[in-house]
């Protein structure tokens, strides 16, 4: 029981979240539901990679595998920002979407921001994660 707890504190947001990334890229243009207010997609994708910098954070610096707690957050950002560039590369092969790099300089400036939260919350010593 306590290994199925640790997972959903620690681990199920990072999944949930890169499962639904790919599954959200993975929906054709055409069929992808229109953002009707000016650069709505890009503030979509700061928000969607400023979540998965903090999840991936999280999820991180608890797991047990590969011993790296001293580089858990550049490490964080490193993969928020490989998965952004994988996943614009994704959409080049989906019918309708576009491989986009202002999309790839959200992303980045999601994860950007969540490096900031991170530290911010780090510094101060808010007994959040």
């Amino acid at each position: 029981m306590k290994i199925i707890r640790s997972f959903f504190k620690y681990h199920f947001g990072f999944i949930s979240l890169v499962i639904g990334i790919f599954v959200l890229s993975s929906i054709p243009g055409d069929r992808f539901p229109v953002i009707s207010f000016d650069f709505g997609d890009k503030i979509v994708h700061v928000f969607l990679y400023f979540l998965l910098m903090i999840f991936t954070y999280i999820s991180f610096s608890e797991q047990k595998i590969v011993d790296f707690k001293d580089k858990v957050l550049i490490s964080s950002f490193l993969f928020s920002v490989l998965y952004g560039i994988t996943d614009e590369i994704h959409q080049y092969f989906i019918p309708n979407r576009l491989c986009d790099i202002y999309d790839i300089l959200s992303d980045t400036a999601g994860a950007v921001t969540g490096v900031v939260a991170v530290m911010i919350i780090i510094k101060r010593k808010i007994n959040v994660f």
